[in-house]
């Protein structure tokens, strides 16, 4: 048993000492509106954001590691001398190079992290030219690429070029496994030094709060097991969530005590931000007049307990819908779909022909969408009485009234007779 122990132990240091022999990684995050910039704009930016390193990323230690090593030669002298060599003209590959033999440090190694990659520019020329020479990867320095977005993000990459990527570099991104959302929660604190084996200002902060170390690693998991609970195993949601979490516990230097009663502000902290993530979805831009019909849609799910519709009754509710509420007039009902499902509103079958509509990712988002046409009925809106109609057409209303109760005590109401 102590040779087990004692071989785990030397495994473990291994492990430790390979990770320090490999090149610290500084992740440097771009927008789709930054890849369009002009090559030597683009490096600017990744080197004055490399040696800048988001300290929530990977831990402090080996983040400032990354940090030096990017910045090892990046004097004054360095960056002039580059300066001179490069023009707006200068390919990105010549930029990089420049930066990779006489600035970055041997051995750098730059991972660039491009969010809502759905939304890059395919017909912009300077974009196209930009991420095929960053991944063909034919330079001096290594800079790994990943791309983050919704699921129309992959088409989006291979109009712009990449027509050589394997299922095995995509990864889709849906709930956390059970009880990875806690780990989370768990990491994070403790990365944040909101542990029991915080540094000497946690501590005495603790002790100024009249709370023992037991007693605040108690509440601390009960607030863990609470946002992971209402996080749903999102983590959009878990980062809201943390986000809650952080600004409740700052309060706790302004007088607020470590109780049950912050417990619950938090938690009231968390409902608002969450909600304010589906409204963002549903008030942008073409989606913004289709709220009602959304919900709608969602109530007909709810009806049939289904997990997908005909896309075909989707876009009859969308046409209803408007009509009830602008009074006629031209709908693509289709591209709005095709919005929504971007925007990650609803789901959809791509391998299907008749590509079928599946319900909101987020269980807690599609009840929030169908609250609101719940709530349209209860207030006699005429679009929503319209929408009623080619519902009750569609799927018999025989749970709609305890449906809607269900709906309407998550959101703390009563329902009516």
């Amino acid at each position: 048993m102590q040779r087990t122990g004692l071989a785990k132990d030397e495994a473990s240091a291994e492990e430790e000492q390979e990770a320090e022999r490999a090149p610290p990684v500084t992740c440097v995050f771009l927008t789709p509106d930054e890849l369009a910039s002009t090559p030597l704009a683009l490096v600017r930016r990744i080197d004055s954001r490399a040696r800048k390193p988001d300290l929530g990323i990977f831990g402090r230690r080996r983040l400032r590691m990354a940090a030096e090593a990017v910045s090892r030669r990046a004097d004054t002298k360095a960056l002039q001398d580059v300066a001179l060599r490069l023009t707006d003209e200068s390919s990105l590959t010549e930029c990089l190079d420049a930066y990779a033999e006489r600035v970055w440090a041997p051995g750098t190694v730059i991972a660039l992290l491009i969010d809502e990659a759905q939304r890059c520019k395919v017909h912009d020329e300077q974009t196209k030219d930009n991420i095929l020479a960053l991944y063909d990867g034919d330079h001096k320095v290594r800079m790994p690429l990943l791309f983050f977005g919704l699921p129309d993000a992959g088409s989006v990459l291979y109009a712009l070029g990449l027509s050589r990527l394997p299922d095995s570099v995509a990864k889709t991104m849906g709930r956390l496994e059970k009880g990875e959302g806690g780990e989370v929660l768990e990491r994070t604190f403790n990365a944040l030094g909101l542990s029991a084996q915080g540094d000497a200002g946690w501590q005495a902060h603790l002790k100024d709060s009249g709370i023992s170390v037991p007693e605040w690693t108690k509440w601390r998991e009960k607030l863990i097991k609470r946002l992971e609970s209402e996080s749903q195993d999102f983590p959009q949601h878990l980062a809201v969530g943390l986000s809650a979490a952080c600004v409740g516990i700052l309060r706790t230097e302004k007088g607020a005590s470590f109780d049950d009663a912050l417990l619950q502000d938090i938690a009231d902290d968390h409902q608002e931000r969450r909600e304010g993530y589906y409204e963002g979805r549903l008030e942008s831009g073409a989606l913004a007049p289709h709220a009602l019909a959304f919900g709608a849609i969602c109530a007909l799910f709810s009806r049939r307990e289904a997990d997908v519709i005909r896309r075909g009754e989707a876009m009859e509710l969308l046409v209803a819908g408007h009509q009830a509420q602008l009074g006629g007039g031209a709908l693509n009902a289709d591209q709005v779909l095709n919005v929504a499902v971007a925007k990650g509103v609803f789901g959809h079958v791509k391998s299907k022909a008749a590509r079928p509509i599946t319900p909101p990712p987020i269980p807690s988002m599609q009840t929030h969408v169908e609250h609101g046409f719940l709530q349209g009925l209860d207030e006699g809106e005429p679009a929503a009485l319209a929408l009623q109609t080619v519902l009750d057409r569609l799927a018999p209303p025989a749970q709609t009234q305890s449906r809607r109760a269900e709906i309407k005590a998550g959101f703390g109401l009563r329902d009516g007779p």
